[in-house]
């Protein structure tokens, strides 16, 4: 456009006529269905509308009422712009289908509806991080790249004219060749009026592209009487300046550059380049924006060059980000196909893409699949970000499919229990919007979604506990309690999963044990009652032993008739029998001993002497270790062994065995008072039966009257205080090891690792595992090597596993596995140093000595 008409149009502009006169040609083209939405922006120069139409969704119209007064021909520069669309077409990173419509009154651009702008996302919650930033500055390059790849320039690069998609997805729109290249120094009426019409005091216009009163540009302008006076149109080296302006603008949080002053005076060399850049955190993206702001247009490189040039500094992104034309569903299975390649500082970008389709998808499969992306995105810088994926999952939530639900629910605690740390603005995210939200569940009409909910409360709570910022900060807030105590009337599976996180919900004050105790009335539901004695000693070492004594050990029910709940009791009285007294030790002693006729009780029965023995609280009466002693002497039935079959021949007839020799020993004879009776005969004194193995480990002592009670039983129990339990093992700890400060490992005889911190004593005396791994058979051996942080556990099936704990999964990393020959396995673990480097020692139990 010619700078004369160009002053006429800004002289003229008070003079349009209303918006609602001259719209008969865009009714014409595009039909009478067009449906107002809301009015984007409205200047002097244009007024921006969206509105709708039934068969191509939300467009963007751009309406310039030509002038009453001025006489202004507009053939010239609406050919010029019809002819860049039409180059642009197939483009990437650049919105190409833009009609232009013209009548008598007004000309019309519309376009495609995109989410947002860039100057709206900058400053929009969740907040772009360093990698969204990079991947956007990137596009902005390609866009270029693309655009002058066909001759064409924009002309009003800034970030109003770079819209966004949901996902971060950024394309250059609204091309201006219409407006002027050239701008006088001296009056600032065209810029505002052409390129700063919303008054943000932003200058996104190249330092060349102004000129002084005089100079030969005005000079050549005013001769040529109102055309560009053989002045070349906008150079592609005048966008790269626009360009970096805008990636600037990016990093720099939504803070422009340059205003036009000060613009201005980086023209005339009263501001440095290298100051520049100076406030951008990123050293690589700010030596990018030095390069690209240079004065000299000749000094600056094309978009490709950059492209080329700072390669690593722009990250890549998962395809199914540019899947601009793809459904949802289709988006998103392609997106959970990728994630195994996804490296850790993609998952920023991922995760955006994610975010923006899982709600749009019609199939509940991609929602779930949306779902799982989110989770495996909570990696690298990625991890513990709440602000980008709760809210999505939290919207799930009410999601129409109770699978989407339930998952939603999952995956909304598996993120809480990562975050270690949050942000002031987020300190009340648990009271104000997570557990409001959860609430909602607690009436959902599925009854798994409740159960789900269920299950999850210890964790949040525990999550809500580890991040508090300060008094009434935690879970004990009044909405969580309410949630649990509506969870505790619902059905009897709900009640059971809600009694499964007891320990952690009574540790926190969210769930009271005198409302528990009415499960045991429930005599339909023997799974109720069998939970309540799991979970119960959770209550008894938080509370005194007079208080245990008096309102728990009461209630523990040997008599039940269901068998299943007879062994959870057996189980609870093991742990409760360092807080009973003499008297009550006895009467679960009588209950006890009637319960050896019943056979799956036996071996529970058993236990609980054993464990009563070593164990008790106060020295046992006399006629209490007594009873124990029968009990104890009760032998557990054999298994029926099949008599071996005739042999076909008759073996040869051997000679008459000497009878074997009487072995008797006096305890006399070997120096031992008369207080100690562990005597058990057998055919080999070194193959003791299964069945007599707890005598071996346990000393009886019986009455005698001339040592002191106490005296002979301070050797019999261990020292100290009981200050944890560790419950999370199925069968007995065979090994344990020190990992490192306060952390160690232990290895049972259910085939699993796992690591405890001993820090957490102090919040609860229930400590549970950060990290588990199974390896099945028993663990018989443990290892730990401090410098390289590696855990060596190695298993009677003969595997040797080299393990590591990670912090983004419950699990431990599997590093190396091997196997041993069948029959072999390694008995003891040790690290070494050889040439090589660190070696592991493994001794087996074929007496060699394997250096792996």
């Amino acid at each position: 456009m010619g700078q004369a008409a160009s002053h006429a149009l800004v002289a003229a502009a008070d003079l349009q006529p209303p918006l609602g006169m001259g719209v008969s040609g865009l009714e014409r083209e595009l039909g009478e269905g067009a449906q107002h939405i809301r009015m984007l922006g409205s200047t002097r120069f244009m007024k921006t509308i969206l509105f709708r139409l039934p068969n191509e969704g939300q467009l963007v119209l751009h309406v310039f009422m030509r002038p009453v007064s001025a006489a202004v021909d507009l053939k010239r520069p609406l050919a010029e712009l019809k002819a860049q669309y039409a180059k642009l077409e197939g483009a990437q990173r650049v919105v190409a289908r833009t009609r232009v419509i013209s009548d008598e009154r007004a000309v019309y651009i519309v376009r495609q509806y995109l989410h947002n702008n860039l100057y709206d996302r900058v400053s929009t919650r969740p907040f772009l991080s360093a990698h969204e930033k990079r991947w956007i500055a990137g596009q902005l390059l390609v866009a270029l790249r693309e655009a002058h790849g066909r001759g064409v320039c924009h002309g009003d690069i800034k970030s109003e004219n770079v819209v966004m998609t949901s996902w971060n997805l950024a394309y250059l729109a609204d091309f201006a060749p219409f407006k002027p290249t050239y701008l006088p120094t001296d009056d600032p009426a065209e810029f505002n009026f052409y390129f700063d019409a919303a008054s943000r005091q932003c200058c996104c216009v190249a330092p060349e592209r102004f000129y002084d009163p005089g100079s030969d540009i005005a000079q050549r302008l005013a001769a040529a009487g109102g055309a560009d006076g053989g002045q070349p149109g906008v150079q592609p080296s005048m966008d790269i300046f626009s360009a970096g302006c805008v990636i600037a603008e990016l990093f720099l949080d939504g803070n422009p550059l340059f205003s036009l002053s000060r613009l201005l005076q980086y023209r005339r060399g009263a501001i440095a380049g290298s100051a520049l850049a100076a406030d951008i955190p990123d050293s690589e993206v700010a030596g990018l924006v030095q390069h690209m702001l240079q004065l000299d247009p000749a000094a600056r490189h094309s978009a490709a060059e950059y492209l080329e040039r700072w390669a690593g500094v722009f990250p890549g992104a998962p395809m199914a980000a540019y899947m601009d034309r793809a459904g949802p569903d289709a988006r998103m299975r392609a997106l959970h196909e990728e994630m195994d390649e996804v490296p850790d500082q993609m998952c920023e970008i991922t995760a955006s893409v994610a975010c923006a389709n899982v709600r749009n998808c019609a199939l509940p499969s991609s929602r779930s699949l949306g779902i799982k992306v989110l989770l495996r995105c909570n990696r690298g810088p990625a991890s513990g970000d709440l602000e980008l994926a709760v809210p999505y999952l939290v919207a799930l939530a009410s999601d129409p499919s109770p699978r989407v639900r339930a998952e939603a629910v999952v995956g909304l605690r598996d993120l809480l229990v990562g975050v270690r740390q949050l942000a002031p603005i987020n300190v009340n995210i648990f009271d104000d919007y997570v557990v409001p939200h959860l609430q909602a569940l607690a009436g959902d009409g599925s009854s798994m979604v409740r159960s789900m909910l269920a299950s999850v409360l210890g964790d949040v709570a525990d999550a809500s506990s580890s991040v508090a910022a300060g008094p009434g900060a935690g879970p004990a807030g009044g909405a969580m309690r309410a949630l649990v105590s509506r969870l505790s009337f619902d059905a009897a599976e709900v009640k059971h999963v809600l009694l499964c996180s007891f320990p952690r919900l009574y540790e926190h004050g969210l769930q009271s044990l005198s409302h528990i105790i009415t499960y045991l009335n429930d005599r339909d539901c023997w799974f109720l009652r069998a939970a309540f004695f799991d979970v119960v000693f959770a209550a008894a070492v938080q509370i005194s032993w007079q208080a245990s004594r008096e309102y728990i050990v009461p209630l523990i029910n040997l008599a039940d008739s269901e068998v299943f709940v007879a062994v959870s009791a057996l189980r609870a009285l093991v742990r409760l029998v360092p807080q009973m007294s003499p008297a009550m030790l006895w009467d679960k002693l009588v209950e006890v001993q009637a319960l050896h006729a019943v056979p799956p009780l036996r071996r529970g029965a058993r236990e609980f002497v054993d464990f009563a023995l070593a164990n008790a609280a106060l020295p046992l009466p006399p006629d209490t270790a007594r009873l124990a002693l029968d009990i104890a002497r009760l032998e557990l039935p054999q298994p029926a062994v099949e008599p071996p079959a005739e042999p076909l021949v008759e073996p040869p007839a051997e000679p008459p065995a000497e009878p074997a020799e009487e072995r008797l020993v006096r305890i006399r004879d070997i120096g031992a008072a008369l207080r100690t009776v562990f005597l058990s005969p057998v055919a080999d004194p070194w193959a003791a039966r299964a069945e007599d193995a707890f005598l071996g480990k346990k000393a009886l002592e019986l009455a005698f009257p001339a040592a002191p009670r106490r005296a002979r039983l301070d050797g019999w129990r261990p020292q100290g205080t009981l200050v944890a339990e560790v419950a999370e093992h199925n069968d007995a700890v065979s090994c344990v090891v020190a990992a490192g400060g306060s952390l160690f490992v232990t290895g049972s005889d259910d085939g699993t690792v796992r690591l405890f911190d001993a820090a957490v004593v102090r919040k609860s005396a229930l400590l549970r595992s950060r990290a588990k791994s199974f390896q099945g058979g028993r663990i018989t051996a443990l290892a730990h090597h401090a410098a390289i942080d590696c855990i060596a556990s190695a298993s009677d099936n003969g595997s040797i596993h080299v393990l590591r704990p990670r912090t983004d999964a419950p699990e431990l990393h599997v590093l190396a596995a091997t196997a041993l020959p069948a029959g072999e396995h390694a008995v003891a673990l040790g690290f070494g140093k050889s040439a090589e480097g660190v070696v592991l020692v493994a001794c087996t139990s074929r007496a060699r000595v394997l250096f792996l």
